[in-house]
């Protein structure tokens, strides 16, 4: 990975947002005291042209999290962060790992609801990643030790 890719920060909040405005979703990340973590531009840097999350955040307690800002295709965003997952498999073996999807659009149906359940299950067997699924803006807070 190149160091043009992250940003590290040691805060207590911060405001994920697509840098490219194709969605208003917004992710805010909060802990009760200050928190080293470092930030991936993941599909604008990282993984150009191909499916990939948002953002990937690491912090200093070996927690992962997948972060996918959408409009309204959820489905696609499991696809994007599995892509994730898969991509950093070895480096994330030993971390705490969540996806979270936030997104702006409609949810769907009862069906599509099922669906996604069947989605969030799937990745933790796979990955034993949790998903966070809420309507923007979702709060996420770090829990420190």
């Amino acid at each position: 990975m190149t160091k043009d890719c992250s940003t590290s920060y040691e805060q207590k909040k911060i405001t994920l947002r697509d840098p490219d405005n194709k969605s208003t979703a917004i992710v805010k990340l909060e802990s009760n005291s200050d928190i080293k973590f470092d930030v991936i531009d993941f599909d604008g840097c990282l993984m150009k042209e191909k499916t990939a999350c948002d953002f990937v955040v690491t912090t200093e307690h070996n927690e992962a999290l997948y972060v996918e800002l959408k409009g309204s295709d959820l489905k696609h965003a499991y696809a994007q962060i599995e892509a994730a997952a898969v991509h950093f498999k070895k480096d994330h073996s030993n971390h705490k790992k969540t996806g979270i999807i936030s997104f702006s659009g409609k949810f769907g149906t009862p069906k599509t609801k099922t669906t996604l359940n069947a989605l969030d299950r799937n990745l933790k067997k796979k990955f034993s990643l949790t998903i966070v699924r809420e309507k923007s803006p979702l709060t996420y807070k770090f829990k420190t030790k």
